[in-house]
């Protein structure tokens, strides 16, 4: 069975094509991709979740999905997985286009296969990519059933202000990771710098952005699904800033073994939503065995 199997409806239909989306648009999407190239800060994975896309094909597209042939591209040896805003971009960006399908975000992102990322209009200056990790994290996302990133503009640019008050001179880009887990909280900030070195800015995170970051870790939390436990910062010199929060992957940095058990207390999350990782790290260790003989 191919990667894109699971594209195919459960129950078998009559083999008649479906027309092509020609009705598919995305007007708000476009119009924060273009806040975003202008360095804004906007989630542009949450507008992602709420969209319906256009996936093109090279081969016929029949109601089986038999035959269908996604367009595929590399980036840095990593396979891209190619959808559009609408049919008119896609056939503007390569005359493959035999056929497409009209696919909401919410239900597209959790059929890209591990290693895949994804490329929303390609090669156009109203386009973004995803690695597969940040892939990954939009799939967390789509099943949690979260919206879009409940940081207000001013949120956003009062934690870019505040992180570049402790960046040394001629910086490119700040790359900050958060862990929170219960009532710790840790942070580990990077610089870039124009030559692509790496170094440490000249103070600590500043207390108002581990502030507003643990109010959106609040603000996203979900009954019986949780919250996220690490969140990356990303700003760019010319002032654009993006967020993205992992809710399913154990953290980079190890807080103190009772902080796992404090943090499913304040945020309790079914069973089934408990990955095998934090289920270990919650479960206190046994006693020690020994005694005097």
């Amino acid at each position: 069975m191919g990667v894109w199997d699971r594209l195919r409806p459960r129950r078998p239909r009559e083999p008649e094509p479906p027309p092509l989306p020609e009705s598919v648009t995305n007007p708000t999407l476009e119009w924060l991709i273009a806040r975003g190239v202008q360095g804004e800060p906007v989630d542009l994975v949450g507008a992602l979740l709420e969209a319906t896309l256009v996936m093109p094909t090279s081969g016929p597209v029949v109601a089986d999905l038999e035959d269908f042939d996604p367009l595929l591209y590399a980036r840095d040896q990593v396979q891209m997985l190619a959808v559009f805003t609408s049919l008119d971009r896609a056939r503007s960006a390569t005359d493959l286009v035999r056929g497409a399908l009209a696919v909401p975000g919410r239900g597209l992102l959790p059929l890209v296969p591990d290693g895949f990322g994804l490329g929303v209009n390609p090669g156009q200056e109203l386009g973004f990519e995803l690695s597969p990790e940040r892939v990954r994290t939009a799939v967390g996302r789509a099943r949690r059933g979260e919206r879009a990133t409940p940081l207000t503009t001013e949120q956003y640019q009062a934690i870019g202000t505040a992180l570049e008050q402790v960046a040394p001179p001629g910086w490119v880009a700040l790359d900050l990771t958060v862990v929170c887990v219960g009532p710790e909280t840790r942070s580990r900030l990077g610089v870039r710098m124009p030559d692509g070195s790496v170094v440490k800015a000249t103070g600590p995170v500043p207390r108002e952005v581990t502030r507003l970051l643990r109010e959106f870790r609040r603000a996203v939390y979900r009954p019986g699904l949780g919250t996220w436990f690490t969140a990356r910062v990303a700003v760019e010199a010319g002032g654009r800033i993006s967020i993205e929060a992992d809710y399913e992957n154990a953290p980079p940095m190890e807080p103190a073994p009772e902080a796992w058990r404090e943090d499913l207390r304040r945020f309790p999350r079914d069973p089934e939503h408990v990955p095998d990782w934090l289920r270990a790290r919650a479960t206190p260790a046994p006693p020690a065995s020994g005694g005097a003989r």
